[in-house]
């Protein structure tokens, strides 16, 4: 529909703005989106109402959320690799384990092995499942034909 006068329509570049939206609120405010998408807050927040039914910050928690989720995914991988970083790092932030001991008041030392091992054991129990249903997932030869077996794959590396 032609514009019958006023102000030319503003045209706003999607990708960009999921992409600037997906910035942790800490790096990135709405006033910095606005800016460097060259319009105002308040053209922001009328397009998001009208493309996705939600307001401004309502849009940029859920474009964060899928942002930790996906740096959610990259760690999960290096831990399931065995990266001894990454499972330290998760370890202390995830099963709120640290690098003191605790001594209680009947003068016992607590090193807290027992939690250790006992998370180990949950762990243990989460690859196995992960990887039973990551092999339950994974399509048959006869679903690829195209794509060579690993049979095949291990046959053409050198030795």
């Amino acid at each position: 529909m032609k514009n019958k006068g006023g102000r030319p329509r503003i045209e706003i570049d999607k990708d960009r703005l999921d992409k600037l939206c997906s910035m942790p609120t800490l790096v990135m405010t709405n006033e910095d989106i606005a800016w460097l998408m060259g319009v105002s807050e308040d053209t922001v927040a009328r397009y998001l109402k009208k493309e996705s039914g939600l307001g401004f910050a309502e849009y940029r928690v859920k474009k964060q959320a899928t942002l930790r989720q996906v740096i959610f995914a990259k760690q999960m991988e290096l831990v399931l690799k065995g990266d001894k970083t990454m499972l330290i790092w998760m370890g202390k932030n995830y099963l709120s384990q640290g690098d003191t001991m605790h001594i209680d008041h009947s003068g016992q030392v607590n090193t807290g092995r027992e939690k250790v091992q006992e998370v180990c054991d949950e762990i243990r129990v989460m690859i196995s499942e992960f990887q039973s249903q990551s092999s339950t997932n994974t399509p048959t030869e006869q679903e690829c034909p195209s794509k060579p077996s690993l049979g095949l794959l291990a046959a053409q590396r050198p030795h």
